[in-house]
């Protein structure tokens, strides 16, 4: 461990969440997501492992060098050879991830599988100061 304000470490509380899918589900993570989130909303995009013909869409991680010009990582993400994990190491499109912000929407909520729909609560678009989001509309359909 470290003191505060030495380090920062993210949360590992995702992963054990995904671990917990998965023992409860007794599918795997990718299998669980696939069935319950990924093909309900039509992201047919979206992997923890992506296939070898769709490799080739992935855009590199590249960096900024001390002179200013941009370099390709030596190290890619991998796309194969471990452990799915709930906080992360998925691949997607934009698209994907437009299908998966959707039933945030009011519109598209109410056509949105069960399964995906968001738990909502009157806060809802709110901002922690008691303000609206800007631009945001009442999304709680119980407040209509």
């Amino acid at each position: 461990m470290f003191e505060a304000g030495e380090r920062w470490l993210y949360s590992t509380s995702t992963d054990w969440v995904g671990r917990l899918v998965e023992k409860v589900s007794g599918q795997s993570l990718e299998d669980y997501f696939r069935q319950h989130i990924f093909t309900p909303l039509g992201m047919a995009d979206t992997f923890y492992f992506v296939p070898k013909d769709k490799e080739a869409r992935l855009v590199t991680v590249n960096r900024r060098t001390a002179d200013g010009s941009i370099a390709k990582e030596s190290v890619q993400p991998p796309t194969s050879g471990f452990t799915p994990i709930g906080g992360g190491g998925l691949s997607s499109t934009a698209y994907d991830y437009l299908r998966f912000t959707a039933p945030c929407s009011t519109a598209a909520s109410s056509t949105a599988p069960a399964s995906c729909r968001p738990a909502r609560s009157p806060s809802w678009g709110k901002t922690t100061l008691g303000g609206r989001c800007p631009g945001a509309k009442d999304r709680n359909p119980g407040t209509q």
